[in-house]
């Protein structure tokens, strides 16, 4: 949105502009990662099969031999360290000994680049139409190795229309700097103007402020940039292009181009977008790779996810939005009773009793009552880590009756999901993830009616338990996890990472309870009626989405520009990864109060994210505190929330 500006003062006649980091910025971090980028364009091509070396050093070779073309120079020029682009590049074939097309490949594909990641300055543009609407001569000042013609045009294609080969002026053409003042002098005599109504605006505090005031002009420092050209390390290739995209939008030249409505939305851009458009990455890589004829979206949680891969363009024709939830589909899949498995049927943090928890499972405790007592308990008995053990025995002794159940509803209502894959040998399945239970389960459905198909899940995340659901023609595979290999990732997922989670990728739709025949006879999900407390958390949700689908829109254009391999990182997740384990201030004002129920289908006893406990039991109630601690889904949200020490209370 564009300000009001003050107006030049009246004797200001001409207005210059340094060109990077003023009008136009780069959607990278530092400069120099446009030397990576050039590395991740190559790292599939062809090129890069002839001259492997070549291409994984390019970002240190490119650097190297600027300097070394600088030192050069200013051994033949008598200390004069400006040069051109040809010359960085002549440089770099005589160290690195290559053919004149192989570098002019390199060249070619650094300016392609160049012009990609730069985009029109917002405070920058005002000022340079401010100058236009006033009647100001404007004129372009680089300190820059790049051709003048590329800098002409690249300024024309981003609005600075002004910009032409009499008002454009780089050193590397003329041979002579704005730091040391003599650019300055240059153009003043080439045009003959008077530096006394001459005013300058650039980034550089020496070559734009101080060395343009030595040179006689008034001068403003473009404080509405920060640049910091620091060259990137990271020991995989692939990191170094997603984390230099995901550090640059804490920029404020980024965020002054991309604001937001509010805090949600500016959490979905800067946290979650670059999170889920890191696993898009990975999930297109693997599908393309595992060929499925068709691909099915889990609700709830592939909501976005499925959003997101229509908003990037892909085929929907072979996709299948499906209504399903560990409540609706674990009644239907309990054609065993393997004792693993009932740990995921009865466990939970939230407390039920014995009556809500057999009513999940359809089991009629009316004819149960001998072996409730043999356990010692009763419908109204809550669910305890002290009688847990009574518990979990009793419903084992309770297989017949339920599997039984389970046969009756998964012959009226498995054909909602067979129907979907009939003929189809491979299948993938797309949700957050964690033990593959609803993948498992729906496996054992269609196992009666179709022995063929293979299910393939691509997850955000699995935890270790998923290995107990993985068998042929059930696999699974996760992004940020997968079972063991990763156990920071993991500890940070099962420490409120997979419930913040959860609530980005909520839908509009309420949970799918169980299924139906409509009036047509089709089956129909039954969906849960959300109460207030939901609908308060899905609004929320909605506006994170809303960040997400922002980013994921802004940076789509880097698919069309760099292979899948070469921006396939978990570079994508460090946000998110310092969200959840520590968090500022401000986001836990957002997020800590949100609610999570981690029982099958039921929203009715939600718990606090990272409850805020009274100040009398935070410094007093050691066993409370510890307690609400062990609790807490979000531990280092409760821990910033709750702690004793006020240089560690976050609010």
């Amino acid at each position: 949105m564009a300000t009001l500006q003050p107006s030049l003062p009246p004797h200001i006649e001409i207005v210059s502009f340094d060109i990077f980091d003023t009008l136009i910025h780069r959607y990278v971090y530092a400069p120099a990662d446009i030397f990576d980028a050039v590395r991740s364009r190559l790292m599939t091509s062809k090129l890069a099969l002839h001259y492997p070396k070549l291409i994984e050093d390019f970002p240190t070779l490119r650097r190297q031999s600027e300097h070394q073309a600088r030192l050069k120079r200013a051994e033949n020029c008598k200390g004069n360290m400006e040069i051109n682009f040809e010359e960085i590049y002549k440089q770099l074939a005589e160290t690195y000994p290559i053919p004149e097309d192989v570098c002019h490949t390199l060249q070619k594909v650094e300016l392609e680049l160049e012009q990609v990641f730069l985009y029109q300055s917002v405070v920058g543009y005002q000022k340079y139409q401010q100058a236009i609407q006033e009647g100001k001569k404007v004129l372009f000042i680089s300190d820059m190795y790049l051709p003048q013609d590329f800098l002409i045009n690249t300024l024309n294609s981003l609005g600075y229309t002004q910009a032409n080969k009499d008002t454009v002026f780089v050193s590397g053409e003329h041979r002579c700097n704005k730091h040391s003042g003599e650019l300055y002098h240059l153009v003043c005599h080439k045009l003959n103007l008077n530096p006394k109504v001459w005013l300058h605006y650039g980034d550089n505090i020496h070559a734009d402020v101080e060395a343009a005031k030595q040179a006689g002009l008034s001068a403003e420092h473009a404080s509405w940039s920060r640049v910091e050209n620091i060259p990137r390390a990271t020991v995989n290739i692939a990191d170094s292009l997603p984390s230099s995209v995901v550090q640059a939008i804490n920029l404020p030249q980024y965020q002054t181009k991309y604001p937001l409505g509010n805090d949600y939305q500016r959490i979905g851009y800067n946290v979650f977008g670059p999170l889920l458009f890191g696993f898009y990455i990975w999930m297109k890589k693997n599908l393309e790779q595992y060929q499925a004829e068709k691909t099915l979206f889990f609700a709830r949680d592939a909501y976005l996810i499925q959003q997101i891969y229509q908003l990037l363009g892909n085929d929907m024709s072979d996709t299948e939005y499906v209504y399903l939830s560990r409540k609706s589909i674990y009644p239907l899949s309990l054609l065993d009773f393997p004792l693993d498995r009932l740990h995921f049927l009865i466990g939970g943090r939230a407390k039920r009793t014995l009556a809500a928890i057999s009513k999940n499972y359809h089991l009629d405790l009316s004819q149960a009552q001998v072996n409730m007592e043999q356990f010692g308990l009763s419908p109204d008995t809550i669910l305890t880590e002290e009688n847990y053990h009574q518990v979990f025995n009793f419903f084992a002794t309770c297989f017949q009756n339920i599997s039984a159940r389970s046969q009756e509803i998964r012959d009226q209502f498995a054909p909602y999901f067979t129907d979907m894959i009939d003929g189809k040998d491979k299948v993938a399945i797309i949700d957050i993830g964690w033990s593959g239970n609803i993948q498992a389960a729906l496996s054992r459905v269609i196992a009666g009616h179709n022995h063929q198909t293979e299910l393939r899940g691509f997850y955000l995340g699995l935890f270790p338990s998923a290995i107990q659901n993985i068998r042929s023609n059930c696999t699974m595979t996760g992004w940020l996890s997968h079972l063991d290999d990763n156990p920071e990732f993991t500890r940070i997922l099962q420490a409120g990472g997979s419930e913040l989670l959860e609530f980005v990728l909520t839908s509009p739709d309420g949970s799918t309870l169980s299924y139906q025949h409509n009036e047509e006879g089709k089956i129909v999900p039954v969906l849960e009626q959300k109460n207030n407390q939901e609908q308060d958390y899905e609004h929320k949700a909605l506006e994170v989405q809303k960040g997400v689908l922002a980013f994921v829109r802004n940076n789509a254009y880097l698919l069309n520009q760099f292979p899948l391999q070469a921006l396939d990182s978990l570079s994508w997740s460090q946000p998110f990864f310092d969200l959840v384990d520590n968090p500022t201030r401000e986001q836990i004002a957002l997020l800590a109060d949100l609610t999570h129920s981690d029982v099958a289908g039921d929203n009715s006893s939600r718990l606090v994210l990272a409850e805020k406990l009274p100040l009398w039991d935070r410094l007093l109630r050691t066993k409370k505190y510890k307690n609400a601690y062990k609790n807490s889904f979000w531990k280092k949200g409760f821990y910033y929330r709750n702690n004793r020490s006020p240089k560690k209370y976050r609010g």
